[in-house]
């Protein structure tokens, strides 16, 4: 049973190497495949890059001459009203059983 268990593991060990040359052989075609990928992605990076520092620099220069302030122009208050007297209405009057008030016996 020894042996079984040894030799299982020769084929496997062996099985698993041929997997690992193969994927070492593919690897170069992958890296060199996304190379052009990744050229174009530094390109749009670059372009960003460049348009932000554009952006910047306008801001900068807005920041460093700003708009004059125009004043807040002054508010007239308006002559206050006498508030109307509140009406003597509880929460229990508003969420009243409207059928205890019409059933109501005197």
């Amino acid at each position: 049973m020894d042996t079984a268990i040894v030799g299982s593991f020769g084929i496997f060990g062996f099985l698993f190497l041929v997997f690992l040359v193969i994927l070492w052989t593919l690897l170069p075609f992958a890296v060199f495949g996304i190379k052009q990928r990744q050229d174009a992605q530094t390109k749009v990076l670059q372009d960003i890059l460049k348009t932000l520092n554009a952006s910047n620099v306008v801001a900068h220069k807005e920041a460093a001459n700003p708009l004059p302030v125009v004043p807040k122009t002054p508010t007239v208050e308006k002559p206050s009203v006498p508030d109307a007297p509140e009406a003597e209405v509880s929460i229990g009057d508003l969420y009243a059983d409207p059928a205890k008030s019409w059933f109501k016996k005197n």
